[in-house]
């Protein structure tokens, strides 16, 4: 029952979509409207300029971050398999949020922001990985799908070494791999478009 509960919460946590709510709020506009019409950071410091770039990437971190840093305070080691669940859904509910027809962002904020809760030493790694890779390549797309696509295995290697049970880090790598599916899913025409110009 409380997988469910968890599960339910992060689904309407997800859908706090700061991509749609400040381009509102700061400008009126919907922001699904301009640019590559994606509800996330990125479109929104392409279309709106770096303040509201910077404010809807710091709070779409932000929302599952707090969310599984509250939960993480009740919670011992066996419970990361809670964590990974509840954040799961922040993500499934940042891409595909009621309020707003179903049609949200691509889910990297919320992701990064579930894996700096739920291992913060891959994340770090993670962050500079995609960091680097914008500034390579020049793609935040590729950026993401990189980063992302490391996701799994990164957290798998920081459990191993810090000796945390088969039996938490392997159900904790199998939901960190749908998760990351569904996130380089919602990626698929960059993807598309980065093959066709040679990029990857």
């Amino acid at each position: 029952m409380k997988y469910l509960i968890y599960a339910v919460i992060g689904y309407f946590v997800g859908c706090l979509n700061f991509g749609m709510i400040v381009p509102k709020i700061m400008y009126k506009k919907d922001i699904r409207e301009y640019g590559s019409g994606n509800a996330g950071a990125t479109n929104a410091f392409r279309v709106f300029g770096k303040i509201a770039g910077v404010i809807v990437l710091i709070l779409d971190m932000a929302k599952s971050f707090i969310y599984l840093m509250v939960l993480k305070q009740k919670f011992d080691e066996t419970s990361l398999i809670l964590l990974a669940w509840a954040g799961l859904f922040v993500v499934v509910g940042h891409i595909y949020p009621l309020f707003f027809g179903f049609k949200g962002g691509k889910g990297v904020s919320a992701t990064g922001g579930t894996i700096a809760a739920l291992c913060p030493l891959a994340f770090v790694p993670l962050a500079i990985v995609f960091v680097l890779t914008i500034l390579i390549k020049k793609k935040v797309g590729l950026g993401s799908v990189v980063a992302v696509s490391m996701i799994p295995f990164g957290v798998l290697l920081v459990n191993l070494v810090t000796k945390v049970p088969w039996t938490v880090w392997l159900p904790v790598m199998v939901i960190n791999l749908v998760m990351c599916v569904i996130v380089v899913l919602r990626h698929k025409e960059n993807i598309i478009q980065m093959k066709k110009d040679g990029i990857i």
